[in-house]
């Protein structure tokens, strides 16, 4: 009476080990889209320094002469604007700006190039500061503590006297301006009062250098 049923499994649905296979397939993807939307800003560094380097390694240093005649020919406001945000952009990726301090001076003049550096300086190491305590923690305190093995004797001191710690710092010639931006954020210093001491703390050394560029007689020299 009734119709003969067909014995064999139904091609078209998949089986538990397929069902396995699928699930640790997109797992592993979650992971891997995880683990890059987590690190996304360390790569976007990491891309501009190697990018820097590249350009440095085809053109030679002599790529920094060229930014600046191109800034000498556009000394306007528009040109001042963009080169704070460069001036910026730099000190808060880490990179060494001494060149661009100079050139400050060369292209806009003694006053205009000091307002562009020490308005990017403050903000730039502000933004290295916050990089360095947020995102880049782990990799800043152990690059800290193998290069400087005394540095949490600092650290302990900032606890007492702070911001007249930081101004000195800021203020020596010996410490270098980028490790101590970086440094400072595995502290318990304030942010704000890290900025505030931070910005009084560099004009000294904006003054110097930009007026140094001022002096030159070419952008080469």
């Amino acid at each position: 009476p009734g119709g003969a049923t067909s014995s064999g499994s139904n091609p078209s649905t998949p089986s538990p080990a397929d069902d396995a296979k699928a699930r640790r397939f997109w797992r592993a993807l979650r992971q891997v889209a995880g683990f890059l939307l987590a690190n996304l800003f360390k790569f976007v560094i990491l891309g501009i320094v190697i990018a820097l380097i590249v350009v440095v390694s085809i053109h030679g240093f002599s790529v920094f002469p060229r930014i600046l005649e191109w800034f000498k020919s556009r000394s306007g406001w528009g040109g001042w604007g963009a080169y704070l945000g460069i001036y910026t952009a730099i000190v808060a990726l880490f990179i060494p700006g001494v060149v661009f301090i100079m050139g400050a001076g060369f292209v806009f003049g003694f006053w205009r190039g000091l307002l562009a550096v020490w308005i990017g300086g403050s903000v730039g190491q502000a933004l290295a500061f916050l990089l360095a305590r947020y995102l880049l923690r782990d990799w800043v305190e152990t690059f800290i503590n193998n290069k400087w093995k005394k540095w949490k004797y600092i650290d302990a001191a900032l606890e007492k006297d702070g911001w007249k710690l930081v101004l000195m710092m800021r203020m020596s010639p010996i410490i270098p301006y980028n490790l101590l931006n970086i440094a400072m954020a595995t502290t318990s210093i304030h942010f704000l009062a890290f900025s505030v001491v931070s910005s009084i703390g560099i004009i000294f050394e904006c003054c110097i250098f930009v007026y140094l560029g001022t002096i030159a007689d070419g952008i080469t020299s």
